[in-house]
């Protein structure tokens, strides 16, 4: 089944270079956001993935019987409900680190933005004047 048509773009078109757009985007996605826009997007995702995690921690905890003898009360649970909090923003932000989710939702989120980006490219350089066969580029005069 071909979902390419759902996103809004075709990314079988082939700019003049003969790279594919799909291509082009998948360099550009590798080097990281370029835009505000990207940037954006990306603390967006890492956002997301940072309290996906906390919930993650915090369910985790809920499933430790704590003993009545060691339980240092609702300051503790203050405490370690931050804790959960900074260690997950920590994880999340964190280069290799985290499970993946924000790299997986920023690849998927940016392309129609990196798409965008390399079609206006692609039209300010078709509308830059190419140098005609006729013309040359040699200043042989002398």
């Amino acid at each position: 089944m071909d979902l390419t048509g759902l996103s809004g773009f075709s990314f079988d078109n082939l700019n003049p270079a003969g790279k594919s757009i799909e291509g082009r985007i998948r360099e550009l996605q590798l080097k990281g956001p370029a835009t505000a826009e990207e940037k954006e997007l990306l603390s967006a995702a890492q956002d997301f993935e940072s309290f996906f995690l906390y919930m993650l921690l915090k369910e985790m905890r809920k499933t430790v019987n704590e003993s009545p003898m060691f339980h240092g009360g609702r300051a503790e649970e203050i405490f370690r409900d931050m804790l959960d909090e900074e260690m997950s923003k920590q994880i999340s932000k964190t280069p290799g680190q985290g499970i993946g989710i924000a790299q997986l939702l920023y690849e998927q989120l940016s392309r129609p933005l990196i798409a965008r980006r390399l079609q206006e490219q692609d039209a300010a350089q078709q509308a830059l004047p190419q140098p005609g066969p006729s013309q040359s580029t040699d200043h042989d005069a002398e």
